[in-house]
């Protein structure tokens, strides 16, 4: 998404150029990041627990877009081995932009 809040990028393609405004998860996901920035918090990448989601953020400062990853819990958890299941589930890692 843009640094507005735009949607670039997104798995439904119906999505593709709307807005975080009226999305239960990701308006308070960019508002968070909005927030952090506002109180000059380092723009690195970040993950926090979103009830029962798992969002992960990190900033493309040239581009001035956030990549937002939403896992839901379970599944996160499957990636670590928590399922039994040699290879369940998938782990998304975002690394922070540095210049």
């Amino acid at each position: 998404m843009t640094a507005a809040g735009v949607l670039v990028s997104h798995p439904d393609p119906t999505r593709i150029l709307g807005t975080t405004e009226d999305d239960a998860l990701l308006a308070p996901v960019l508002q968070r990041w909005q927030e952090r920035a506002a109180r000059g918090g380092a723009q690195t990448a970040q993950s926090w627990w979103l009830a029962p989601n798992l969002v992960s953020v990190a900033q493309m400062p040239a581009a001035r877009w956030l990549v937002v990853r939403v896992m839901p819990h379970d599944q996160s958890l499957q990636s670590w081995g928590a399922s039994g299941a040699a290879g369940g589930g998938c782990c998304s890692c975002l690394w922070p932009w540095q210049r």
